[in-house]
């Protein structure tokens, strides 16, 4: 288990920025019980990221649950310009610290425009696939919606990796 949101406690949590600066808060469950993260940028991009390693063969369901109050209109996200979501939660493999740029993700992500269901290869590196798991403004409703995904199944079937662990979880602006 990655773990629940406690109380005033990210330390475990690493911000990674990327361009600007995003505020990342934990706040009481307005209609869910415990804590949850909300994130807030304006023009900035930045992730959270738990270095921790996960053993697929016991766990390989990942669950959870967010919301958005917006998706960005008009952006393609299979194109680096269009490469921003309202929301992104990222699985890591590393074969090997050595080489840090020989890192393997799927992307489950909140689509602007691309279609829920659809998958596509990252507009960055072939080394990442994206899963759209809601898409668009039809689920922007303020409901929390519950994810769960074969994370092993999915690193095989997308990416053709037959791994036993991950190494983190990167997360990008939502409430989760």
């Amino acid at each position: 288990m990655l773990g629940r949101f406690g109380p005033g406690d990210l330390s475990a949590w690493q911000s990674h920025r990327f361009n600007g600066e995003t505020d990342y808060r934990l706040v009481p469950g307005d209609d869910t019980p415990g804590m949850s993260l909300r994130a807030h940028c304006d023009a900035g991009a930045s992730a959270l990221y738990r270095q921790k390693t996960i053993d697929l063969t016991r766990t390989p369901i990942a669950r959870w649950q967010w919301r958005v109050e917006n998706v960005h209109r008009g952006l393609d996200g299979t194109t680096r310009a269009g490469d921003d979501y309202a929301a992104r939660v990222y699985m890591v493999y590393r074969p090997n610290a050595w080489l840090p740029w020989r890192t393997y993700a799927v992307n489950y992500v909140w689509a602007n425009t691309q279609p829920q269901g659809r998958i596509w290869p990252n507009a960055f590196t072939d080394q990442a696939m994206m899963v759209a798991l809601a898409s668009g403004e039809p689920h922007v409703s303020g409901r929390w919606r519950t994810e769960a995904r074969d994370v092993r199944a999915d690193f095989r079937d997308l990416l053709g990796l037959g791994i036993e662990r991950i190494q983190g979880v990167a997360l990008t602006p939502a409430n989760m």
